[in-house]
């Protein structure tokens, strides 16, 4: 169970884990045609500012799709209730789901970095 915010090991070694069990073919960078549905999903978890995975890309290079599916993925998380407690940088939240204003508040301020400023707005 996640007790507490993803360290950057943590994060590194989930990402690893991703690229080696669960998307083998998106490991060969330069393989194509990749399958439209599993790129896609494995792309909403790539940030903007390049700090996601599986494959480190940034900004325009996220495929439309997947920073569109990136919003839905954390909205969803944030607004129904999780077996785990949510968290942001500066606190725990609670498992129950929050309120939708303050869950379209955490993904504004996130617009830019972490999510496509142009899908959220």
């Amino acid at each position: 169970m996640k007790i507490s915010v993803l360290t950057s090991e943590a994060t590194t070694a989930i990402a690893s884990a991703i690229n080696a069990a669960i998307f083998p073919r998106l490991s060969a960078r330069n393989s194509w045609p990749k399958p439209p549905g599993l790129y896609i999903a494995a792309c909403h978890h790539e940030k903007m500012d390049g700090q996601g995975y599986p494959e480190g890309l940034k900004g325009d290079s996220i495929p439309l799709l997947s920073r569109i599916l990136a919003v839905a993925d954390v909205f969803d998380a944030l607004s129904s209730r999780r077996d785990y407690p949510k968290y942001s940088a500066e606190e725990t939240m609670g498992s129950g789901p929050m309120p939708l204003d303050r869950a379209i508040g955490i993904i504004k301020d996130y617009a830019g970095t972490h999510f496509d400023d142009r899908v959220v707005s």
